[in-house]
């Protein structure tokens, strides 16, 4: 996956209004994320970003950046098996420098700036590494404000078309992955960041989770089917076991709802008149969240 830093980075960093440093190990964000690996292989993340100690390198002191979670691999050829691996890696030392954030990526020697808190409202994020392949020039096009542990963190709208945004001392809402510029072939969103002690939801579908073993993420995963996968918009949906209304929300690559529906068990889906790309279907029950991610193709 390309450029998984940008969004989080920037924003635990670098808040001068903040009383405490948000680099501890106590500091967690969970993300689910989703890419088309280019091979046949969809696969949907549950990802959990913390912070495990310094690191120098170059005599600068940086943060390790550390990457745990699952991922779940569904291909487009029915006769290759879906399979769940776990995922715990070091991923990436980063550092901030007058409200700018930098990182290196563990399998690279150069130091890249992704994130710069010194921007204002019609600034361009031209000289940030994460703005570098999108298609037209990204600006800060609003600023607003949450709330969070007491303070009013500012968020960051991102122009041009991308539909995404970063808070500060959280991170990004479309996930740690990807430019700012959404990829056809990837997504992600933000569900939680906490400090250790208070908690930022950033969407009301979904709880935080926890992940202690494939185990549990892998039965959860495969009670859902959605065939075919690639489609051309019309497709099916079956969750086995389930007699109760469930409802469905898919989004685009940008993260927006492009449709929502009640149903039971087995459903049909005619949205052919979506454009290609890949999408996520995130299916919402009392007591859990499904999500696949799924790819539109036309002729």
């Amino acid at each position: 996956m390309k450029t998984i830093i940008c969004y989080l980075i920037a924003s635990i960093l670098c808040l001068e209004s903040y009383s405490q440093s948000y680099l501890t190990d106590e500091s967690k964000w969970n993300y689910t994320e989703g890419y088309f690996d280019g091979i046949g292989g969809i696969h949907n993340e549950y990802i959990t970003y913390h912070i495990s100690g310094d690191t120098i390198i170059n005599s600068v002191v940086y943060k390790k950046l550390h990457k745990s979670g699952v991922d779940s691999i569904t291909h487009q050829n029915p006769s290759e098996p879906d399979r769940v691996k776990m995922i715990d890696e070091y991923y990436m030392a980063i550092r901030e420098e007058s409200k700018n954030i930098y990182g290196i990526y563990s399998s690279k020697i150069e130091e890249y700036q992704f994130f710069d808190f010194n921007l204002s409202v019609g600034d361009t994020l031209e000289h940030l590494e994460n703005a570098q392949n999108c298609p037209d020039i990204q600006t800060v096009s609003a600023i607003e404000f949450v709330s969070f542990g007491g303070q009013q963190l500012k968020k960051y709208l991102i122009s041009g078309g991308s539909n995404k945004s970063f808070i500060e001392g959280i991170g990004g809402s479309n996930g740690f992955t990807g430019e700012f510029c959404q990829a056809h072939h990837s997504g992600g969103s933000l569900v939680c960041y906490t400090d250790g002690v208070d908690v930022y939801q950033a969407s009301e579908d979904q709880d935080c989770f926890t992940i202690s073993s494939t185990s549990s993420i892998d039965e959860r995963l495969l009670h859902l089917k959605l065939y075919p996968n690639p489609n051309n918009g019309i497709f099916k949906i079956e969750i086995d076991n389930h007699k109760t209304p469930v409802k469905i929300k898919i989004f685009d690559s940008l993260g927006r709802e492009v449709y929502t529906k009640e149903f039971i068990q087995t459903t049909s889906f005619q949205l052919n008149h979506l454009q290609q790309g890949i999408y996520t279907a995130r299916v919402l029950s009392n007591d859990q969240i499904i999500t696949k991610n799924f790819i539109i193709q036309k002729d």
